[in-house]
């Protein structure tokens, strides 16, 4: 999978995103930020349990299907590139 995102963009939107990212989660899934393409928008969200946060992008190319990445997750490639 690899997305071309423009940069300015992306940090704007992961800066955002991760201010709901606790440090130091009692779950570690909580620990991550997720991804997801659906309709030709990606998703950027995140949570504490708490407060969730939840931003789109819609300027972005992919080369394939995107279904759902947690940021990190090893076992699976995602290549972001910036335009």
């Amino acid at each position: 999978m690899k997305l071309t995102i423009p940069k300015n963009e992306l940090a704007t939107k992961l800066s955002m995103v991760s201010k709901v990212v606790p440090a130091k989660a009692v779950k570690a899934i909580l620990q991550g930020i997720l991804f997801k393409v659906s309709d030709g928008v990606l998703t950027i969200s995140a949570t504490d349990l708490e407060t969730g946060f939840v931003t789109e992008i819609r300027e972005f190319t992919t080369d394939g299907e995107l279904s759902l990445i947690h940021i990190s997750e090893p076992t699976r490639p995602l290549y972001i590139s910036y335009a």
